[in-house]
């Protein structure tokens, strides 16, 4: 029989938007949304992201997004707050064709963090417990291990999310504060030292769905007035880090 996949596919459209507009964002949706579960119980129903990209040594991943490939992939753990003696985290793998997303994802624990790359069949024989025969979790470090990735970037950011009242699938999120940290090691993970900020006076709004976008969000974006862009936290990150330091990179457009 063959093992589980939990994953995701949708479409993701992103913008940027004005601080200033924030307010006005929030009156519109409130008849059309409720908080999602994650954001209910945490100060100001604000959570934080943390997401470990990994890469090869020459950065094929940056690469493929900076030079437009419609069909390409990355891979991230990803936690939420700060580190507690139970943490877990998330192994993802999302692929993108064309504006379709497709996202893999396999819960693993944290205490095991080191093992991913240091010990990797060790890791995946720990984490068997939690996930049953999930081929996520495999495929995730056949990954790693095949392409030699190491991580490349750490990205923080603190998000607003919502959901359609009448459609969880159907979700809207808010990011503010997106910061980064260029070549961290695993155990930098939770830091929250040494992060350049890549976001100024603006936020990215995101709006997920299933295969049509929703009638209140088309009159959203209208009310807000923005427009869809390609944007890429793990680009941003990656360049400004370039920029920072005035090394050399293959600027992409749109990123």
């Amino acid at each position: 029989m063959a093992g589980n996949v939990n994953h995701i596919s949708r479409f993701e459209i992103k913008y940027y938007v004005p601080k200033d507009r924030i307010d006005a964002l929030k009156a519109f949706i409130r008849p059309y949304v409720e908080l999602d579960p994650h954001a209910v119980n945490v100060p100001d129903n604000r959570y934080l992201v943390r997401s470990l990209y990994f890469d090869t040594p020459q950065l094929d991943f940056y690469y493929e997004k900076a030079d437009g490939l419609k069909v390409r992939k990355k891979l991230r753990i990803r936690t939420y707050n700060e580190y507690q003696d139970d943490s877990i985290g998330f192994l993802e793998i999302k692929r993108r064709y064309n504006n379709n997303v497709v996202k893999e994802r396999s819960k693993f624990k944290i205490c095991s963090l080191d093992d991913i790359i240091n010990s990797p069949f060790d890791f995946i024989q720990k984490n068997r417990v939690t996930n049953g025969n999930d081929i996520s979790l495999d495929r995730f470090v056949f990954n790693l291990v095949s392409l030699n990735l190491e991580p490349s970037l750490l990205v923080l950011y603190d998000r607003d999310a919502y959901m359609d009242m009448y459609n969880e699938r159907v979700r809207l999120t808010i990011d503010y504060n997106v910061r980064t940290l260029y070549a961290p090691r695993l155990t930098d993970l939770f830091t929250n030292e040494c992060l350049m900020p890549v976001t100024d006076n603006s936020c990215i709004l995101e709006l997920k769905f299933d295969e049509f976008m929703p009638k209140w969000m088309r009159r959203l974006v209208q009310v807000i007035q923005v427009r869809p862009e390609s944007i890429s936290k793990y680009s941003m990150g990656i360049e400004g880090h370039f920029n920072n330091n005035k090394g050399t990179y293959r600027a992409g457009i749109g990123i």
